[in-house]
């Protein structure tokens, strides 16, 4: 089966940490199995083989696209931020 996740963390220095969160699961690989160049937030497909991941690779497009939605909820949430309704005394 094959499915999108992201990089959430390394732990200790040693496993990296990926949420699939169309299937709404946490798989734990070594950090040595990531492609070169992987870091933090970083989006991959996964091959999921009998509950383990056997193969991934950078997904750059989902990648881009989940920076761009970012962008535009902060643009929207900075627009709406004019001041504060509370006034001082």
């Amino acid at each position: 089966m094959e499915t999108k996740g992201v990089l959430d963390r390394i732990v200790d220095d040693k496993y990296a940490v990926i949420l699939a969160e169309d299937i709404g699961k946490e798989y734990v690989i070594n950090k040595e199995e990531l492609p070169q160049g992987s870091s933090t937030g970083d989006w991959f497909v996964l091959t999921i083989e009998e509950d383990k991941v056997t193969k991934l690779s950078f997904d750059r497009e989902h990648a881009q696209q989940m920076s761009e939605r970012i962008r535009n909820k902060m643009e929207k949430v900075r627009a709406k931020g004019k001041g504060s309704k509370f006034k001082r005394n």
